[in-house]
């Protein structure tokens, strides 16, 4: 898990329109739960996982306590988690946007040799 790959797949979710399962698996790899349980980031995406990309309370597990808001218009939405500072996101969906920024704001507790 490098700070490099998850700023990467937050561009990805804020470029997506909707849900997708595929980055849902994605995310699920960096999810400080599973991590936790299974004590590092898995080999393969793990299938059956949450529905980040679709789902602001599935998306709220993903954030492990942190603090967030949330704003969205017609034109899309923005949300920020903060973890040592502000970490935002924007995105087509409120899920997409709060996805976007969970991963900023993990990846700013990594450094690329992690």
């Amino acid at each position: 898990m490098t700070r490099t790959t998850l700023l990467a797949l937050a561009s990805r979710v804020e470029a997506a329109t909707g849900a997708d399962r595929e980055l849902d698996a994605h995310v699920a790899r960096y999810s400080p739960h599973l991590v936790k349980f299974l004590g590092g980031v898995p080999d393969e995406p793990q299938h059956g996982c949450l529905h980040y990309t679709r789902s602001v309370d599935d998306v709220i597990m993903f954030l492990d306590g942190r603090d967030w808001s949330m704003a969205a218009d017609c034109e899309g939405a923005t949300a920020t988690v903060q973890d040592n500072g502000p970490h935002h996101g924007h995105a087509a969906t409120p899920a997409l946007a709060l996805t976007a920024a969970a991963c900023r704001a993990i990846a700013g507790s990594l450094t690329d040799a992690n």
